[in-house]
């Protein structure tokens, strides 16, 4: 698939619009970053590559949040793996964006 094909819920210039998940949610999202876009945790994972989980909790349930964070170094060693629960997406960039994708109301468009 060419990154110019625009799906159903992506705008014209190919970024997603807030809510583009938002019906149905998905059970999760995550982002990938290459290394040229990573900041490494520690000098000596210059190169590394990251990304984030968002797995959208169930209020009516009684389910939180969760997430999880990867950072991998050149070699795909796994330099750190944090998780969390009952996560507030608002605390981390990349779980904020995903959050709105799935959360957020569609756009009106006149």
């Amino acid at each position: 698939m060419s990154r110019l094909e625009i799906w159903p819920f992506q705008r014209k210039d190919g970024s997603l619009a807030p809510g583009a998940f938002a019906s149905p949610q998905p059970p999760e999202v995550f982002v990938l970053h290459p290394p040229d876009e990573t900041v490494a945790s520690a000098p000596e994972n210059a190169g590394a590559a990251s990304g984030a989980v968002l797995l959208p909790g169930v209020a009516h349930l009684g389910l939180s949040h969760r997430a999880g964070w990867v950072e991998a170094d050149a070699q795909g060693t796994v330099t750190k793996l944090p998780s969390g629960v009952d996560i507030d997406p608002s605390d981390d960039p990349d779980l904020a964006v995903l959050a709105t994708l799935c959360s957020a109301g569609q756009e009106v468009t006149s």
